[in-house]
């Protein structure tokens, strides 16, 4: 038997390095979703089965996966492609330009994960094409090259935040 869920109560988020996926995992912990970074692909398919089975009481499920994992690029379609026969993720992949994602990588003077002895423009090169396939399944591209956090936070509060009130917390320390 099929279980389909709501869309977003299952996301996946990925995308390119440096596009903006730890402020997407931030922004939806501060929605009440459970949000996972770098859970191995072939780990997904169990995971999905725990959820479905309501034997982990989590209610909205994040997962952001890249090519931090070896053979991602090659797995992941396999695994998005059977998890889909039990749920409906919601995959949304995020981009940016090459001179974007390098002068980020520069700005954060943080090495690009697949920059062994390269330069990081060509890490960067190098994960756009790996990643093609994965980006041609997402149900969602957002291109972050023109986004400031701010900016890549008030685009994610018009996706998730449909209707519902948006309550200003403040943490007092």
């Amino acid at each position: 038997m099929k279980t389909k869920t709501k869309v977003d109560r299952f996301l996946i988020i990925t995308g390119l390095s440096g596009s903006g996926k730890t402020v997407v995992s931030h922004f939806l912990e501060d929605l009440a979703y459970y949000c996972i970074d770098n859970l191995p692909a072939k780990l997904i398919p169990n995971f999905v089965e725990l959820w479905t089975r309501k034997e982990v009481e989590i209610e909205k499920v994040a997962l952001v996966v890249d090519i931090r994992e070896a053979g991602f690029s090659r797995e992941f379609p396999k695994v998005l492609e059977l998890i889909r026969k039990k749920i409906s993720p919601r995959v949304i992949f995020l981009d940016a330009s090459n001179e974007t994602l390098v002068k980020r990588f520069s700005e954060s003077r943080r090495p690009h994960p697949i920059a062994k002895a390269k330069s990081t423009l060509e890490s960067v090169q190098m994960e756009r094409e790996s990643l093609a396939e994965v980006k041609r399944m997402a149900d969602e591209v957002i291109d972050t090259t023109d986004f400031a956090i701010s900016d890549l936070r008030k685009v994610l509060a018009r996706k998730f935040i449909k209707g519902k009130k948006w309550r200003l917390q403040i943490l007092v320390i």
